[in-house]
This record gives C-alpha cells, structure tokens and sequence, in this order.
C-alpha cells in the first residue's frame, strides 16, 4: 500500500510549481508512520527516511507550501516518544528545529495550532519529550542546541509551571543532572525566568512555593558561568542573557549571598585583562551591582565594596568611550557614552565608600570629561553625552565637596574645575551651544519643584557646574574679565532656563568677589553688545557718567517690552534665587529659606490688603494654606513661558536696577531738586515759580527730563509700572523709585518747556494717580495693622512688614503699565478711552483706588458706544488686557470675584453667530485658556466644578454645524486647544482631590467631549470653507491637536473606579476615518486607537466596511509596533475588536482579520490579556 501510493503521488507533471508532489508525500508518510502499519523497523526507517527526503525538497523549493503544523507536530510528539534509531534521531531533531523556527517568525495561525496540540498533549509531557530530545542531541553530538522549548516559552510560559517541579529536583534525576551540568539547560531556564517576569499572566508562577527555589539553583549556575570566562559560548549563553537573568533575579529580591562576590571577582577579571566585555554588557553588570547593594541594603544586609568597584571600573571605561565617540561621530557610540553617564551618575548616587587608592583615576575621569564633554558638538545629533559627562563632574564635586560629604573623590578641588572649564579651548562655543538633547532616556531625574533638570544639554551643564563650583569654592574661584565678557556675550537678559541660570552665576560671581576687577552696572552689556566693550579699558570713574549710559537705552526693545507685559514674570527676584539641587554651600539653604520666607510673609499680607468686597472667597482660606500655594508656585516656577517661540521676557530683576541707575546718573544735584515741587505740584503753577538756575543746571535738568522720557518711549517705565505686582518686595522698591524719579522729571520746569514731549501731562496725570494710589493703599495696610494690634494677616510679627510696598496684582499693574504706553502715542485707539478713564478719577486728588480690581475692564467689555466697530475695539482691548493680566492664582481670584468668566462664556454665543466678531472669538477662547493655564487648583474649581466649563465647551458644538462656528482651521486648532487644556486642569485636579469623593472619579463629560472633538476635526474639513486656510501644514496643525485632544480626554477616564453610563453619540465611520486621517503619523494613531477604543459607539447595519477597516487598522497596527504599544492600548483594542466581531459576527469570517487576531495572542500574552484574548476563541474553530 506504501509504495502504491508513493507510485500514484509520483504520476505528476515534472513542473510541480505548488508544490503539491512533496506536500502529498509528506502527509501520507506521516499518517502512515502513526498508523498501526509501521510496526516493523524496516518500514518506519523507510517512511522516515522518504520524510528526511521530503522535508530536504521542501527546503529546497521556493513554491513548495508549508507542512501542516498541527500534523508536522503530531508527527514529532510520535517520533519523539520512541527515539530507538539513529535514523529517528535525526528525523526528530530535524522536526524539531523547523518547529521552533515557526515561533521564531510568530507565524499567527501556525503558532496557535502547535501551541493547541502542546495544551491538548499537557505541557508537562510536551516537556518530558523536549528533554528525551535534548538528551538525545547531546549524544549524538549535535552543538546547535534545543529551541523549540524556548521558544514555546517567549510565546506562553503561563502553562508551564511544571518546570519549577523540573528545576526543583533536578538533583534527583541522573539524566537531568547530566544535562543541567552540560549547560544544555541553560537557554531553558533563561527563557523560564525572562518570561516569567517579562509575561504578567505568567507572574503567578513567581509566586508559587518552589520558585525560591528555582531561583536559587539558577542564579548559582548563571554567576558560576559569568565569573568564569571559558564557560560561557554563543553555542549556550551570551552575556547580556546572562547579566538579564541575574537582574530579574534580583528585582524579584532572590538575592544569593555569593552574588556581591561572583560579581566582584568579575570586575576583578576585567581589571587585569582576563575578561572582555562589551561595553554594554559592563554598564548591565553596574547596573546589577547597584540594584543588588541597593536591594540588600533595604533588607538591612551588610552592603561591600561590590559600588566602589563598579564606581573605580566605570572611571576607567567612560574616558576611553568618549575619545571613541569624537572619533567614529556615530550615534550608536554618542547613546553608549549617555548610558554610561546615567550609570555613573547613579553610582555616584548610591555608593557610600569608596577606594582610597583611586584618587588618580578619578582625577584622570574629571579632566577627561572636562576636556572632551566641552569641545564642540556641533558634528553629532544629540549633545546629551557631552552634557552627562559635565554633570558627572558636577556630581563628584558635590558627593566629595558639599557640607554633608563624608568622602573625598579626587584631589581636584571646586576651584580648579572651574579654572579649567573657564580656560578650555571651546568654553565659549560650548556656553553658547543650545542645541536641545534628542535622547530618549533623559540622563538628569527631574528635581522635587525644579524646571531645570527636564533636559540634558551641554549648554545647561556646564552653566551648572560653573555654578556648582562657585557655589562649593566662592573663596577660591577667580574670573578673568574676558569670562564675564564671554557670559555676558551669552546671556540675553531674558527669563529662559539659560538666563536665569547665567544671571544667578555672575551674582555669585560678585557676592563672592571672584572677579579681579569689580563688576559695574555699566558693565552689564548683554549679548551682541559685549563685542565693542572690554570692562579692563573703561575708567572705573566714568561709569556715573551720562554718556556711559547711552547703550542701556538704545538696547531696550519695545518688543520684548511687550512681550514681558504680555505674562510678567512676578517669581523674578532682585536678588536671583539659588537652586537647591545644584548649589550645595551651605549659605545656598539658608538664603532659600530667607527668600522664602521673606516672599510669603509678605506676598500674604498684600493679598490680605483687600477690598472688602474680597473678604467673602478669602476667608475660607487660611493663611498658612496661602503661604503653602505661594511657596509652591514660586518654586515650581509657575511663570514659565506659555507664548509662541522663545521666552524673550526681560527679566525685571536684571533690567529694573539699570533703568534706575540710567536714570540717577542724569539726576540734577540735589540743590535744583529742592526747588522742585512733586509733592505740591497740584496747588503751584510751575510757570509761576521763579527759579535761579546756571545754564549748566538747566542743561542737567533738561537731560535728565530726556533721557527719561526716551526710556519711557523705550518702555522702561512700563516695565516698572508692572514690577509693582512682583512677589519680591525689593522689587517692588526698585519700581517705586523708578515711577518717583520719573514722575520728578514730569514735573519739572524743563519738562513743562517741551514743546515735542506733548503726551507729558497725560503721563504726569497717571504717574500722579498711581503714586497717590499706592499710598492710599500703603494707608490702609498700616491701618489695618495697627487694628490688630501689631499681628499681621501673614501670620508674621515683624513690625518691618507694616511699611511694605503694596504687591498689586498683575492685572492691574499690567493694565497701568499698557495704559502708559498707550498715552504716550496720541494715534492709539484706545488713547480716548484711556485718557477719560482717568480724568474721572476725583478721589483723593484722582488717585488709582481699583489698585485689587479690574480697572475700566467691565466699561470697556460692556462698551456703550453707538459704533459697533468701536464697540469691537473697545471690547477686544479688555480681553486682551485680562489676558496679558493674569499670571497666577492671585489674579484668577480677583476675576472670578467679578465674575468675568460667566460674562465672557455667556457672550460666546453671539459672538458665534455675529462673523465679524472672529478676532473677539479668538480673544474669548485664549483668555479662557489663559485663566486655567496660570489660575491653579483656583481656577480649575472655579470654571470646571462651579461653572461646568466641560459641559458647556461640548455644549457648544453639540447642536451647531461646525463649519458655521469655526470656518477657520486656525479657530479650530484654538478651540482644542482649549479643551485640552479644560481636560488636563480637571486632571490634575482630580489627581490631587483627598476628600474621597466616588462622584469625583468618574468622568462623566468623556462621551460628549470626544464627539465634539471628532466632529470639529472632520465636519466640513475638506470643504473650501476655510478660505485658502486650508493647506496641508494647517490640516495637520488640525490633525495634532485633536490627537492631543483625545488623548487628554482619555488620560482624564483612565482609572476611573466607575464605568459612566452615558450613551455614545460618536458613529464608528466617523471614528474609522479619523483613524485613517493619522495612519501616517505612529504617535497619533497610537494615542487616537487608545481614545477611540475607549469610548461608546453608536453603530447600525451599514457599518460593516467601518468595522472591518477598524478591526484592521487596530490589530495591524499592534503586530507592526509590538511592545512599542502601551499594555493598555492592546487590550483596549482587542476589547473592541472582540465586541465588533459579537455586532457584526461575520467579521469572524475573514480570513484576514482571523490571522492578525491569531497573530496578536502573543502580544496578549505579555501584557497579561490572555483572557481577553480567549474572547476570540468562538470564532476561531472555524478556521482551518
């Protein structure tokens, strides 16, 4: 019968192009081998033989189909039972192997029908015949090695708890024992331990009584094979699987008290030459050394000198990896060095002791990456590692430097890494260098309440270490001039990270008198200004002089005068404050404490200088919570920059001294400025006053009138109108001073003589109202202290704090500010409105008494004016003004009193439906942003707990044509970027709620939010409604910002304790074609698939073509990303998939779809799913 049908599989054309011949043959052979028939030797080694021949041909052919995998393993669970012959030996082996390399390729189908027949047999006699296999192999000296066991372990481990039994005993099983000896079993347990701890629905297995067990046996053969060099092959193990496993290991506290040695002695090995490593391999072994010192000190164990080693290794190879990296200027190379500074830097972090006899090797370390982490690097795409190496160095002069050191790195003192950072080659092209870091394992961990430590660029590093070492050696330090100039070359005046960092340093530079010449305030010429100016060749006795002061006032830009009142930055100090995490004397502390305790003392009694009308919303606050949230704002830096492009910002602190020191240096001498009459210019005419003056002084006072008059066309004097709302009280002095000189220059008889200064009696008339204003208030804050009888409402008792300057609010020193600049040009539209204002104002002489309000903003909202143009003027400078107005939680508390969020979100609906009222709604939507941006946990309970912003944002488009509302795609883009703000403010808001609220955790606006986000991306954004808006860069722009959108409404549901019951409102076509729209974009598709799987859909019978494309789309996606995707984002989608297939149960037909869902059970099994996966297993049995 054999060889009959061998005779009839053979009647084929020679062209066997399916290869349907060999397949024939192989499959009776097979079915022919399990039968009863093949009872006798001769005919199982001659169907055996022919299968060899047939498995050979396949091989061989490019058209040839493959075997069938249940039957190829059913086939060798028979052949493996019964290894009596070479010959079956071979065959099974040869079986074996083509069975493993179907898990190699994850083949979906074919890998689920073996993994079938494994369940089905039992995997602990699928074991049992893997290990008679193995055996076998060994004997017959075949070096490749068993896979298949585990690679059916990377597929499912979650089954095989048997193996714990395995490994457990293997000492009582002679043939085990043999090939555990071997190290035949190696990959085995490998593959076992990885995948226990890399497959969460295999964790339980860790959990089981013999796995301490296992994890001993396994741990002692891993550290015997990695201490001795001669063990270890790529025919076995590698290094990395091996350092991997004693990782896992570790993390998983199985801890052998032999481990702290093995790796010793290797890291002796490696210091005298007889081991070699990839360097990828050494930074794991640091790593394993630290997570097992780290480890054994929580338990309390006695930690070794297993750190000191891997710190002592780790100086020696980074140097060697750096010149590398300048040399080969290849990525790969750049992205070691950054591994190996993160590992340095942990060292430095976690080791207590260290090698006394390695001072000279960590001095060799420090200049190395002095001299190589400051040349230029401008050659590579990331500047990370040249920034690791530098903070490295700033590390170990901390570690060894600080106050609390206990231990002493190197023989290199603060003073000399400053000198030689300062002397380098490329110290000013690397201080200029702001090139931002590519990485994707930031190399410095964001600091408790810093904004400084969330990049790691060269730049930023080494302005840190200058500043780290200044700070440890301020005695020691000295600076060139041509340092400074180089600094001042770099610094931009502005409030950005560099900046302020710059500004800090040459303070330290100057508190400490590290500079050899004095530093001048007209020395102080920043960027480009730096170049003609050497502070060596100037007369030191000159800089009082006017002239000297000519490029202070020719330098201020009105432009980035605006651009500071448009978010004023009222953190900024006169004195810059330290940073804790990166300046360590032990005068940093305490001046931090000073800072703050001196800004909330007095932050808190100025917010308690109220109107009445205030009194009610504050009281519910107590002082020492206000304190708190002020610490913490100014800490965390809440005035970073929210505008488009840099952060121009003057900072008032380093701008407002040279205003003033201008502005004394054209001061008249004090006998002329007797004659003066500031305090009674309402009752003397000027022209009346007869004065006795020499040409000379008149000459001084007329400069000095025009040199204050050019700052104040400049914007100086705006700048210091708005400095009256920062939170340092020194500031705030300066500012007075400013307004007081200024407002003397107004005065003047010379002033009043000219002709061309014709704005100057409006400009005297707000001068005269704000210095009358603030003493008005200045009034009643001592008032009100003496009623309480010496106790302020700060909760502070100095007696100081009573003559403080009044902190306004930003949004009315910002309102003074502009009203100032638009006074000083006759043609501004608003100069009318403005310059009534303030002509009405009677009391007290016409002093500014809304100095806690919203000065003239609900007159200018509310316009009266006949001109509906004008009306639109009027009502678009008052939103501007809120705009630019608030910068914090003070000012949110002011608005939200008047109860201007309710106006504007009530008057949003008219101007929708009014089309020349767009650059209003573009106003209205950015000012609403504004106030959850800068108004804190006050604004987001406000607008979203108290008003229902959520709700009313949806409400809006819900029953509205989109198109008609939003035309533009630039108002589109505007208005999700206002919900994404909305979502992420509740967020936070959520996150940080106590109170145990269960309402609180459900997000019941998630369903009616991301339909309105939908439908405002695709309702009407192909048509020619957007008037030549509609260019590709403006459909992407549209495209990302309801990504961003979505994946804050999502972020905002996820783990919430309560499944919402609103009905969905969002049609699955329109959910398909979003996801085709961001097909092109990974980071978008990932992050709308997760939004998109999470929501209610609403579906009907014409859908089909939606749903299949979605089931396409999603489970594609996850096969090419893999583990790429969130754990989350897997389940979500398989979750979805599985209730489309229960609407549309002929989806469970598709070939296609059936083999992605195949093809995602591994996936499903890593990141513990396997029971949403099992969903599928209806609609699997009909597929072949």
């Amino acid at each position: 019968g054999v060889v009959s049908e061998l005779l009839r599989c053979s009647l084929v054309p020679d062209n066997d192009e399916e290869g349907t011949f060999i397949t024939d043959v192989w499959r009776y052979c097979s079915n022919a081998l399990q039968s009863d028939e093949a009872h006798t030797s001769g005919l199982r080694d001659f169907l055996l033989m022919i299968l060899l021949h047939t498995m050979s041909a396949k091989e061989n052919s490019k058209n040839s189909s493959p075997f069938p995998p249940g039957a190829m393993f059913d086939l060798w669970a028979s052949v493996a039972g019964n290894l009596t012959t070479k010959l079956a030996v071979e065959f099974c082996l040869r079986l074996e192997d083509c069975l493993a390399a179907l898990f190699d390729e994850m083949d979906g189908q074919r890998t689920w029908a073996v993994y079938q027949r494994v369940c089905s047999l039992t995997p602990q006699v699928f074991v049992n015949l893997c290990m008679n296999t193995l055996l076998k192999r060994v004997e017959s000296g075949d070096d490749n090695g068993s896979t298949l066991l585990p690679s059916m372990l990377e597929y499912d481990c979650s089954n095989f708890s048997c193996l714990s039994t395995l490994f457990a005993s293997i000492d009582a099983d002679a043939r085990m024992l043999k090939l555990w000896d071997c190290g035949d079993l190696d990959l085995v347990a490998a593959a076992f331990v990885l995948q226990t701890h890399k497959q969460k629905g295999a964790s339980t297995i860790i959990a089981t009584e013999p796995f301490p067990q296992v994890a001993s046996i396994i741990g002692r053969r891993f550290l015997a094979i990695f201490s001795q060099k001669d063990q270890v092959s790529d025919k076995r193990m590698t290094s990395g699987v091996i350092l991997d496993v004693l990782e896992v290991l570790c993390s998983n506290q199985f801890i052998l008290p032999e481990m702290q040695q093995s790796i010793l002695e290797v890291f002796g090995h490696l210091e005298n030459g007889s081991k070699v490593l990839a360097i990828n391999h050494e930074i794991q072994m640091m790593n394993l050394a630290i997570s097992v010192e780290s480890s054994l000190e929580s338990q309390g164990s006695n930690t070794s000198l297993l750190l000191s080693e891997a710190f002592a290794r780790c100086c020696k190879v980074l140097p060697k990896h750096i010149k590398k990296m300048l040399r080969t200027k290849q990525g790969a190379e750049s992205l070691l060095v950054e591994s190996l500074a993160l590992t340095f830097s942990s060292l430095i972090e976690n080791c207590h002791s260290f090698d006394e006899n390695s001072s000279h090797v960590i001095d060799s370390c420090i200049i190395a990456c002095l001299k190589y982490g400051i040349m230029d690097s401008s050659e590579l795409a990331s500047c990370s590692a040249f920034g690791g190496c530098l903070k490295v160095v700033r590390m170990l002069m901390v570690k060894s430097h600080s106050p609390e050191s206990t231990v002493v790195l190197g023989s290199l003192a603060p003073s000399q890494v400053h000198a030689m950072v300062v002397s380098h080659s490329s110290f000013q092209c690397a201080l200029s260098s702001s090139s931002q870091s590519f990485t994707t394992r930031p190399l410095i961990s964001e600091d408790d309440g810093s904004e400084y430590c969330n990049e790691l660029t060269q730049q930023l590093e080494l302005i840190r270490l200058l500043l780290c070492t200044t700070s440890l050696d301020a005695n020691n330090v000295k600076v060139e001039s041509e340092t400074l100039v180089t600094i001042l070359s770099v610094y931009n005046a502005s409030t950005n990270t560099v900046d302020r960092l710059l500004r800090r340093l040459m303070f330290l530079y100057d508190q400490s008198g590290s500079c050899k010449e004095e530093i001048m305030m007209n020395d102080l010429r920043w960027g480009p200004m730096t170049t003609n100016h050497n502070p060596k060749n100037i007369d030191q006795t000159n800089n009082a002089s006017e002239e000297s002061w000519e490029w202070f006032v020719d330098a201020i830009e009105m432009d980035r005068v605006r651009s500071t009142l448009s978010q004023f930055p009222v953190t900024d100090t006169l004195e810059p404050t330290p940073y804790n995490s990166i300046e360590c004397a032990k005068d940093s502390n305490d001046e931090i404490r000073k800072v703050e305790q001196l800004g909330s003392s007095a932050d808190s009694d100025d917010e308690t200088v109220d109107d009445s009308s205030m009194s009610e919303t504050g009281s519910s606050v107590t002082p020492q919570a206000k304190t708190r949230a002020l610490i913490s704002s100014l800490n965390a830096g809440n005035d970073l920059w929210r505008g488009a492009g840099d952060d121009l910002r003057y900072s008032p602190g380093f701008i407002l001294p040279l205003i003033l020191a201008t502005i004394e240096a054209y001061l008249p001498c004090e006998k002329m400025n007797s004659t003066e009459h500031p305090e009674n210019d309402d009752e003397v005419d000027p022209d009346e006053e007869v004065v006795h003056k020499n040409e000379e002084e008149i000459a001084q006072c007329q400069a000095f009138a025009g040199v204050c008059r050019r700052v104040c066309d400049r914007g100086g004097i705006a700048l210091a109108i708005a400095s009256l709302s920062s939170r340092c009280p020194s500031m705030r002095k300066v500012a007075v001073s400013i307004c007081a000189l200024f407002l003397k220059a107004l005065q003047m008889q010379e002033s009043h003589g000219m002709k061309s200064w014709r704005e100057r009696p409006q400009l005297e008339m707000i001068m005269s109202s704000i210095q009358r204003g603030l003493a008005v208030r200045r009034a009643i804050q001592m008032q009100r202290y003496d009623a309480q009888e010496g106790i302020e409402f700060g909760g502070t008792t100095s007696a100081a704090h009573k003559y403080n300057i009044p902190m306004l609010p930003a949004v009315s020193a910002v309102f003074l500010a502009k009203v100032l600049l638009i006074l000083s040009i006759s043609r501004d539209d608003m100069y009318g409105q403005m310059n009534r204002y303030f002509l009405r104002l009677t009391d007290y002489h016409g002093a500014f008494q809304d100095c806690f309000g919203l000065p003239a903003f609900l007159s200018l909202y509310c316009s009266s004016s006949d001109d509906p143009s004008r009306c639109r003027t009027e009502r678009n400078c008052a939103l501007l003004t809120l705009k630019d107005g608030a910068v914090d939680e003070f000012c949110y508390r002011i608005i939200s009193q008047h109860h201007v969020p309710e106006l504007i979100m009530s008057s949003f609906d008219s101007l929708i439906d009014n089309p020349e009222s767009k650059s209003e709604l573009y106003l209205t939507i950015d000012v609403i942003e504004t106030l959850l941006q800068s108004g804190g946990t006050r604004a987001s309970d406000h607008l979203i707990k108290r008003q229902g912003l959520l709700s009313w944002l949806h409400g809006i488009v819900s029953w509205r044509k989109v198109s008609s509302i939003f035309p533009y795609v630039a108002l589109r883009c505007r208005f999700l970027k206002l919900i994404t703000t909305a979502v992420d403010s509740y967020r936070c808001t959520k996150h940080a709620s106590d109170d145990g609220d269960v309402d609180a955790l459900a997000f019941y606006e998630k369903a009616p939010l991301a339909n309105a986000v939908i439908r405002i991306c695709l309702d009407g954004a192909d048509t020619t409604e957007n008037k030549g808006d509609s260019s590709h860069e403006s459909q992407a722009t549209l495209l990302e910002n309801t990504c961003h959108a979505l994946w804050a409404i999502y972020l905002a549901d996820e783990g919430s304790e309560i499944a919402t019951t609103s009905q969905g409102s969002t049609t699955l076509h329109d959910v398909t074609s979003l996801l085709k729209k961001s097909v092109c974009h990974v980071e978008m598709f990932k992050k709308v698939l997760a939004s998109m799987c999470d929501l209610p859909l609403v579906t009907d019978d014409n859908d089909l073509p939606s749903a299949k494309l979605f089931c396409e789309l999603a489970l594609g996606f996850i096969l090419e990303m893999r583990m790429q995707v969130l754990p989350a984002t897997i389940l979500l989608s398989l979750k979805r998939v599985n209730e489309l297939m229960k609407l549309y149960p002929c989806l469970g037909d598709d070939a296609t779809i059936m083999l992605q869902v195949m093809k995602c059970r591994h996936m499903a099994v890593m990141v513990g799913g396997i029971q949403v996966w099992n969903r599928f297993l209806p609609y699997l049995a009909n597929v072949a």
